[in-house]
């Protein structure tokens, strides 16, 4: 697990790009989708999937969230959040763009998984008969949704 000194300097270092990089803003246009589909993106995002949710992350939702509640991870790539939340006893739902992503995070789960599940789609054309409790969007992700720096961001 990431924690410490280095984990923090990561998370401010995301802040800064979400705060100031227009050019995240452009991610969407400029192929992003594809970057997410590139063998080698898709491997990384695997092995970090044993990582898990970060110290702070996983405080937070423990602390808003009952387990068992149901929980909608945005951007969910390989997984890494929402294995992690799945394991600690949520019901989750992983939407991400990338099907190469999504395919990943299939495979890494048991045969026999229930609670959790993974769908390629994208955030605003999802569609679903289910409820959720809440949605889980890392500081990564937000910079990817289309037009965020100028409608703001939800939660």
């Amino acid at each position: 697990m990431l924690e410490g000194k280095g984990a923090f300097f990561r998370r401010c270092h995301q802040l800064y790009q979400l705060l100031v990089s227009p050019q995240l803003t452009h991610d969407y246009e400029s192929g992003f989708k594809e970057r997410y589909q590139d063998p080698v993106e898709v491997q990384h995002h695997s092995k970090i999937v044993s990582y898990g949710l970060y110290s702070d992350e996983r405080a937070a939702l423990l602390q808003s969230f009952p387990k068992g509640s149901s929980l909608l991870v945005v951007g969910c790539g390989a997984g890494r959040e929402s294995i992690d939340l799945w394991k600690q006893g949520f019901k989750v739902t992983g939407l991400d763009l990338s099907s190469a992503m999504i395919q990943a995070a299939n495979s890494l789960l048991p045969a026999s998984s229930r609670g959790i599940r993974f769908v390629c789609s994208d955030l605003f054309e999802f569609k679903t008969d289910h409820s959720f409790d809440g949605v889980f969007i890392s500081a990564g992700v937000l910079g990817h949704i289309k037009g965020g720096f100028r409608t703001g961001y939800f939660f």
